[in-house]
């Protein structure tokens, strides 16, 4: 596994979040522009990946160590397999406010109720219910980023009323994430998917349903619907 994970300006999740085409495959139809990025990508894709590479680097850099466990039965009929995430030996200085900076806070604090899994994080994270819960992972990215003035905000108004706030990509902030390595980052999302299959699957089976648990009641949208 891969343990050379940079700690930069950017958190890898942010990263990935700011150069989508290369973490994600490019998708026309149905797919999602991220910020002023033209070309459209795999927005499943890209989510999944942007948020499991926060696990897998905070993973290797100390942070927390991630099992594959299984729970208590439902009903006598299964036993349902979860991603556990227990806090590390060592605490990194990711950069403020990124979901890198606060996994394992999170993990020590739902330890205590015995609920510290990969799903219970993101759903965490997430904060609240939303009819498109797959958007609202990426403008939690995109939060920090904006308090740390590396994106831009402005608003607009649709027939004079509703208001919209458009996130915009400076471009002083596209070039910086251009010129940061991201090697460490593919290398580790690929060798876990290969070396440690039962983690990766997992995760993203965790990402999935933290994501999932926070759509609202009252959507009607397809699950995954949103990421188009």
């Amino acid at each position: 596994m891969a343990t050379n994970v940079l700690v930069s300006t950017f958190s890898p999740s942010e990263l990935v979040l700011l150069r989508p085409n290369d973490f994600a495959k490019p998708k026309g139809l149905g797919g999602l522009q991220v910020l002023s990025f033209e070309q459209k990508v795999d927005g499943a894709e890209l989510i999944r990946k942007m948020i499991a590479v926060a696990f897998l680097a905070a993973e290797a850099a100390g942070d927390i160590k991630l099992e594959v466990r299984t729970g208590k039965a439902l009903f006598g009929l299964r036993h349902p397999r979860y991603l556990g995430v227990d806090a590390g030996t060592t605490t990194t200085a990711w950069p403020e406010g990124s979901l890198e900076s606060r996994i394992r806070s999170w993990a020590e604090q739902l330890a205590v109720k015995k609920n510290n899994s990969a799903k219970s994080i993101v759903y965490t994270w997430l904060a609240v219910d939303s009819e498109l819960p797959w958007r609202l992972a990426i403008t939690q990215v995109e939060i920090p980023l904006i308090r740390r003035g590396l994106l831009t905000t402005t608003e607009s108004k649709t027939l004079k009323v509703i208001k919209h706030t458009n996130t915009t990509l400076p471009d002083a902030t596209r070039q910086l994430a251009s010129a940061q390595p991201i090697t460490s980052l593919q290398t580790l999302l690929s060798e876990t998917q290969t070396a440690r299959a039962d983690v990766w699957n997992q995760l993203i089976n965790d990402v999935d349903g933290g994501i999932g648990a926070r759509k609202d009641a009252s959507s009607n949208d397809a699950y995954g619907a949103d990421t188009n």
